[in-house]
């Protein structure tokens, strides 16, 4: 008998959750199903799955933040690029601040204590982003390099 993949993900995802939904109740851990949120990552425009969760639908959102990463359900970074590069303003202009009370050195362990990790977090997984928002994040770096007293 054919079934789509679809169905497929659908079907095996309910009962990912009904084997999630056991395991709770046997440790007892109270889940929330009303704070439950699901992401379809896809490229390609497909129906969303008809989820479960303890008897009750989980809600589907097109973007979700987890552990600082921003994700959404085409692919994309549109939400997560933006979140960098505002980070790192707020930083820069406290590093502008500063910039002619503190010597370089200071300045230098302070953009990479503070500004690089938000940079680098988890650049493996949007290092994918378009050009554009490759050059946005390029110019929201360049300051401290080039204009931090010598």
């Amino acid at each position: 008998m054919y079934h789509c993949a679809y169905c497929l993900t659908s079907h095996r995802s309910n009962k990912d959750l009904n084997e999630l939904n056991l395991w709770s109740k046997q440790w007892l851990i109270n889940l929330n199903p009303a704070k439950t949120e699901y992401i379809f990552l896809s490229l390609a425009r497909r129906n969303k799955p008809n989820l479960i969760f303890n008897d009750t639908p989980p809600s589907f959102v097109d973007h979700h933040k987890h552990l600082g990463v921003s994700f959404s359900s085409h692919g994309s970074w549109q939400k997560h690029i933006p979140n960098i590069v505002s980070t790192a303003s707020k930083i820069l202009g406290s590093m502008k601040l500063l910039k002619f009370q503190l010597k370089r050195h200071s300045l230098n362990q302070i953009y990479i204590s503070y500004l690089q990790p938000h940079l680098e977090y988890a650049s493996l997984l949007w290092d994918s982003c378009t050009q554009n928002k490759k050059i946005r994040l390029k110019k929201s770096n360049m300051w401290p390099r080039e204009s931090l007293p010598v």
